[in-house]
């Protein structure tokens, strides 16, 4: 249905939406932005201040100090791994957004 649309390069997000690396802008109610093995907040170094591990400043593990409706997973890594923070991050950002919706 056109409901999802997945696109490489985000540059950065914008008030609408999302500019990407080709230059071009879209505006988009939700983003998920998957970074892998790394924090990767480069999209949102406007937006965020971030820890002294590199990591976005949270409170409740997955909100954004900083921004309503902004959620984080798998940005707690400490020694119990990196899958099994996104294990215990995951359900607690779904409850968040179902909370904040």
């Amino acid at each position: 249905a056109g409901r999802i649309d997945v696109r490489p390069g985000v540059e950065r997000l914008t008030a609408r939406g999302v500019r990407f690396t080709d230059g071009t802008e879209e505006a988009f109610d939700d983003v998920i932005l998957a970074t892998g093995f790394r924090s990767a907040l480069a999209p949102l170094e406007h937006m965020v201040q971030r820890d002294s591990r590199g990591f976005a400043l949270r409170t409740d593990r997955v909100r954004s100090a900083e921004h309503r409706g902004l959620y984080f997973v798998g940005q707690n890594y400490d020694s119990s791994g990196g899958l099994q923070n996104i294990v215990r991050d995951a359900p607690l950002a779904a409850r968040a957004i179902e909370e904040d919706g």
